[in-house]
Formats: structure tokens, C-alpha cells, sequence
């Protein structure tokens, strides 16, 4: 998933693929595989020969890319560093969004979409309610004003450390916030105008927030509609 491709409550796969084999791989989960496993290559062959037979053509240089570990700790074909700490989270559902915009364009990813590296994801319970209040209109209000900065031509920048800042209430209930994300999803991918449930969404945020009647005219109009 490319930054380009990530829209407000959607996104446009390009059609792209990334080729990721964590150590050992497809066997990788089996915890009693000590360094590099001839077993692990031969499955790798078995299951996935178009993918190997590619990458062969590139052994030597894959083999001589750390002497110290390659073809000793992993196999020639593997990543040498594979993020095994959180490569999980890749595949759970997960909120991802860009860093230059001008409007808040935050995705829900439920694909196991891999995004590249201009693209920031958090992953988490409540993940639908999030998605809708960082949003809204309020927050995104919030985030000109208060967290965020701007690049040298004065697009926002919405980086991680700073989205991380956002106060969200905790509720107990959100299955209202779930179906109306649902609803708006579906009104992408007919390519249908979400405004009105939009809207709705940025009163119940007006609502969690407490703000007043002046408060959410004085938001909304110094605010550029979407």
C-alpha cells in the first residue's frame, strides 16, 4: 500500500506486490528451527516455486550480503532483519493514514495490506471508533491548530508522534461509531457521497467533546469542508 493510494475512510490498491520471507520461511512458526534449515528451503521450493526460481537468480548476491549470518543463522533467500517483533500486526486490522496532507486521510486496512514506508498504521482495540473521531472535523480542527506542523510549502504533517497526541475519550458502547464507518465504507466502494454520514459522525464528536453550539459553528467555519 502506497501513501498515493489512501483516501479518507478508504483506499485504491494498486494492484502491487511485496515479496516478505521472514527466517525459515513457509516454516517460520516452527520455533525448533536453529539457524539456517535446508528443510525450510525445500519447502520454500515445493510451495512457492515461481518466487524462488526468481529469487535464484539473485543468490549470489543474496548470499554474500552479511557473512556472518547469511546461509548460517537464515536462509540465502530470507530478509536479514524481518521485524519478527511486530510483523503480526501487518496482518491485523489497522488504522493507516499519510504524513503530507492538507485533510485528514485516514484509512481502516482489515486486508493485511503491507504499506510502505511513507505510510504510518496503528493497530488496537476500538480500531472503527478511532477511525472516526481522528476524522472528524473537530479533530482535524484540532490537529491545525494544536499538534501538527507544517512542511516547507505549508502542507500538514501528520506524523506519528503527533497523531499519538490526540486526546479520544474512552467510551463503552461503540457500536453506533462502528455502523456508521461500515456504512461510510460502503459508500466509498460504490463510490456513493458520504457526506450526510460524515456529518452525523462530526456531531457525535461535537457531542463526546462537550462543545458548545458557538463552539461547533466557530469549528466548522473555520474549518475547509471536505
Amino acid at each position: 500500500m502506497r501513501g498515493r493510494d489512501i483516501k479518507r475512510y478508504s483506499y485504491d490498491w494498486a494492484g502491487l506486490w511485496l515479496i516478505w520471507i521472514p527466517w525459515h520461511f513457509p516454516l517460520h512458526l516452527d520455533s525448533s528451527i536453529q539457524g539456517s534449515s535446508a528443510e525450510a528451503e525445500q519447502a520454500f521450493m515445493d510451495q512457492y516455486p515461481s518466487v524462488y526460481q526468481h529469487l535464484l537468480l539473485y543468490k549470489p548476491q543474496l548470499s554474500a550480503r552479511n557473512k556472518a549470518e547469511t546461509c548460517i543463522r537464515y536462509e540465502w533467500y530470507a530478509l536479514q532483519r524481518w521485524d519478527a517483533n511486530y510483523s503480526d500486526d501487518f496482518s491485523q486490522p489497522k488504522i493507516v493514514w499519510i504524513e503530507l496532507t492538507d485533510e485528514s486521510k485516514f484509512a481502516l486496512s482489515t486486508d493485511g495490506l503491507i504499506p510502505l514506508n511513507t505510510v504510518f498504521f496503528m493497530v488496537g482495540k476500538h480500531i472503527k471508533y478511532l477511525l472516526a473521531v481522528i476524522n472528524s472535523s473537530l479533530i482535524h480542527w484540532y490537529f491545525q491548530h494544536t499538534l501538527g506542523s507544517t512542511s516547507g510549502v505549508g502542507t500538514n504533517r501528520w506524523l506519528k508522534y503527533t497523531v499519538e497526541c490526540i486526546p479520544v475519550p474512552l467510551i463503552q458502547d461503540d457500536a453506533e461509531w462502528e455502523s456508521l464507518v461500515d456504512d461510510i465504507q460502503k459508500y466509498k466502494r460504490d463510490s456513493k457521497d458520504s457526506a450526510v454520514l460524515e456529518n452525523i459522525i462530526d456531531n457525535k464528536v461535537f457531542d463526546l467533546y462537550g462543545l458548545s453550539e458557538d463552539e461547533r459553528a466557530f469549528t466548522l467555519n473555520s474549518h475547509t469542508k471536505r
